[in-house]
């Protein structure tokens, strides 16, 4: 592999590392605050290839119906909303008395993600839900937006 390659991997590594320490942070403050349960950040991967960005977000327990994916002309970005609902376990037959360990958070999520530089074609970007993974294909133009000369006028005109 080459060096400039490790460099990049490395890199990721430390920002995903960084990311899961800060998500951990905050759910002990969520969890011992009024708004217990309602945090939660899914993880997201940011790829691209020659010829599109594939966002994959984890969204495990989100059914597909309340999932919104919105495109942001004025920031090149995604929105990326749904709601998480806890299982129906509490009931007649398992009435829950007491939790030992509570990791996995529920409630309204919502990301909002900023694109790579590049062009992308808008109007064919799709969306697939599939065993809790949200894809996002976002297409690349084929090519580039033409530039066009801007006249340059002199003092008296």
């Amino acid at each position: 592999m080459s060096s400039k390659k490790q460099e990049v991997e490395w890199f990721f590594q430390i920002g995903a590392e960084l990311q899961r320490l800060s998500d951990e942070v905050m759910r002990g403050i969520v969890a011992t605050s009024s708004a217990t349960r309602r945090f939660w950040r899914p993880n997201v991967d940011i790829c691209e290839s020659e010829d599109e960005v594939l966002i994959t977000v984890e969204l495990a327990g989100v059914e597909p119906e309340t999932i919104s994916v919105h495109f942001l002309t004025d920031t090149n970005g995604i929105v990326i909303r749904g709601v998480r609902t806890p299982p129906d376990v509490d009931n007649d037959e398992m009435p829950i008395k007491r939790s030992h360990q509570l990791e996995v958070l529920y409630g309204e999520f919502e990301r909002q993600i900023t694109l790579p530089n590049v062009q992308t074609n808008r109007k064919a970007i799709r969306a697939r839900f599939v065993n809790g993974m949200l894809c996002i294909i976002i297409p690349k133009r084929n090519k580039p937006l033409e530039g066009r000369s801007i006249p340059v006028t002199g003092n008296h005109g």
